[in-house]
């Protein structure tokens, strides 16, 4: 929930078994607390205040967050004229967040419980009632502190001031969007039926007041202030792959069935699917192999995803895409710190670290393959030569002409080559100063085609930069 003065934030985790809750100091507890297990005991004591036949049940309460349990099952019961009840065996809980027993009783003949008294401790079993009715407190037992099910794969949330969860897993309920009471995160209050297990919840996403729900072939708007309607976005396909959703402060980015969508409204079109787009149908393309992604996570303008052996990011301001040259399991971007944490290898990264240039002691593999050119349609046309010039601090490059489709080694470009001329220091955004070598090249080729294109590819250890990739090539005429 969002931050407030005085009370502990926390952090709320589902999925991949038992729930549980993290708060602002690295403490981990159960994610709303079970009702007791066992029953108290009430018997007529001395004399006293009370009359009439009373009832009793008992409550678990975490005094920080305030949030309590479910009672008891079986109601304690005593009829007492002019004494007063002496309860036992008042259970206590294995939870260490419980840091409170509450104590209901109905009034003499009642059957609606309010709340008697607070024992602020876990571990005192007995307690002793002598308070008339007009005393009892205006507060009435709730019913629905249900805790969220451990078979919850998802949630969301603060919507509405409630949290929701969906299930991938659990049958029966796989089309179910579960909701919690407003105001309490931790009590699970309904439902509303979304779908079906034919077609099973994904994830929610949520912000600027907009909540939805993904299926694996459709999206729905949540709408209502508890309970809750679900409409369908007529048009915007749902997605597969839950842990590619990435939220942006201009939509939700996520790999549909044809590729990555931005969904922005009531609306979700393709975005940049000309450049590779053929690879999330299913066809390499280059040195990328077809793409399924499994994890994404949006930071510093790009949608970067991968999928577990490759990795891919989309510039969203520009709409080019690149290949980071590895493959990530997770993602978590720390907006704070301006941080991307990764699962590389089974061990936590800092992903593409400014500064840093190799990858946990590895160099990293470096490929720049820009936008292939159509030179001519009916007539082939020639490829005389390719010009590159870069910064390459003494790193060696492979150079590949792609001719319709068909790669031709032309060579290395490196900057200790014949031609490279040292022209000063550089100074990179860290404050590192290098001296440098900037190397241009020029590759004969005349080679004949319809579409040309250009790879750089090589492994680095040190910050490069590639400044131009040129091609000349001859188109003849009609007439020719």
């Amino acid at each position: 929930m969002p931050p407030t003065s005085g009370v502990v934030d926390y952090l709320f985790v589902a999925g991949g078994g038992e729930l549980f809750k993290v708060d602002s100091s690295g403490n981990v507890t159960a994610w709303g607390i079970e009702k007791p297990s066992s029953d108290p005991s009430a018997a007529v004591g001395a004399a006293g205040n009370l009359t009439g036949t009373y009832k009793y049940l008992i409550t678990f309460q975490n005094i920080t967050t305030g949030h309590r349990s479910l009672p008891n099952d079986n109601e304690a019961t005593a009829t007492p004229t002019s004494q007063k009840v002496d309860l036992s065996s008042i259970p206590t809980s294995s939870d260490s967040q419980v840091t409170r027993r509450e104590i209901w009783r109905t009034l003499a003949g009642g059957t609606i419980f309010f709340r008697l008294d607070t024992i602020d401790d876990n571990t005192t079993t007995t307690y002793t009632d002598d308070i008339v009715d007009a005393d009892l407190e205006d507060t009435e037992l709730p019913y629905d502190n249900i805790v969220p099910y451990d078979f919850f794969d998802d949630c969301a949330g603060p919507h509405n001031a409630s949290m929701f969860w969906i299930t991938r897993s659990e049958s029966g309920k796989r089309g179910r969007l579960y909701y919690s009471a407003i105001g309490r995160p931790e009590a699970m209050a309904g439902f509303v039926d979304v779908t079906g297990d034919d077609d099973p919840l994904q994830k929610i996403v949520f912000g600027n007041g907009f909540l939805v729900v993904f299926s694996e072939s459709r999206c729905f708007q949540i709408l209502g202030t508890n309970p809750y309607a679900a409409r369908e976005l007529a048009h915007v396909p749902g997605t597969s792959k839950p842990h590619t959703v990435a939220v942006t402060s201009g939509g939700a980015l996520y790999e549909a069935n044809d590729g990555v969508r931005l969904l922005q409204g009531l609306q979700a079109p393709l975005v940049s699917f000309e450049p590779i787009g053929r690879l999330f149908r299913n066809e390499n393309l280059g040195s990328l192999n077809a793409f399924s992604g499994v994890v994404a996570v949006y930071a510093r303008d790009e949608y970067i995803i991968s999928d577990t052996s490759q990795t891919i990011a989309l510039n969203i301001l520009k709409g080019t895409w690149r290949d980071l040259g590895i493959g990530c399991n997770a993602f978590h971007y720390a907006s704070d710190a301006d941080i991307i944490y990764a699962n590389l290898n089974n061990r936590i990264v800092d992903l593409e670290k400014a500064g840093t240039v190799d990858d946990a002691g590895a160099s990293i593999n470096f490929e720049l393959e820009p936008r292939h050119l159509l030179l001519s349609i009916d007539k082939k046309a020639v490829v005389r030569w390719v010009h590159i010039e870069g910064i390459t601090q003494d790193e060696s490059f492979t150079v590949t002409l792609i001719l319709d489709g068909v790669e031709i080694p032309l060579g290395s470009f490196s900057a200790t080559a014949t031609g490279a001329k040292k022209y000063g220091t550089f100074k990179w955004g860290d404050g590192t100063k290098y001296g440098f070598r900037s190397r241009t090249a020029t590759f004969n080729v005349n080679k004949k085609g319809h579409i040309a294109g250009v790879r750089i590819s090589g492994t680095v250890s040190a910050q490069v930069e590639i400044f131009a990739v040129t091609l000349d090539a001859y188109i003849p005429s009609e007439s020719q």
